[in-house]
């Protein structure tokens, strides 16, 4: 389930919770929102954890953070640039 489904489902669930009057009922709302709550901050945690998710845009460049030489920036021969 992604996060994004999640946080409305809990204002739902504890809306419900609320205007229920069974409190067996009430009970098992409050407790699949604990639920909820608790997976929306696992799966934070472990993304915080575990870095960039695999599949979305990575920034250009070496992962080592070096910048690049010369030649890869601009393609324009040395002696070129001197004519100017």
């Amino acid at each position: 389930m992604k996060a994004k489904f999640i946080i409305p489902l809990i204002a739902v669930v504890l809306c419900l919770a609320f205007l229920v009057e069974n409190l067996k009922f009430q009970r098992a709302l409050f407790g699949l929102a604990l639920i909820l709550i608790t997976t929306l901050l696992w799966r934070t945690a472990v993304r915080l954890r575990n870095g960039p998710v695999l599949g979305r845009a990575q920034p250009d460049g070496p992962a080592n953070g070096s910048q690049p030489i010369r030649s890869e920036t601009d393609p324009t021969p040395p002696a070129a640039d001197s004519r100017r």
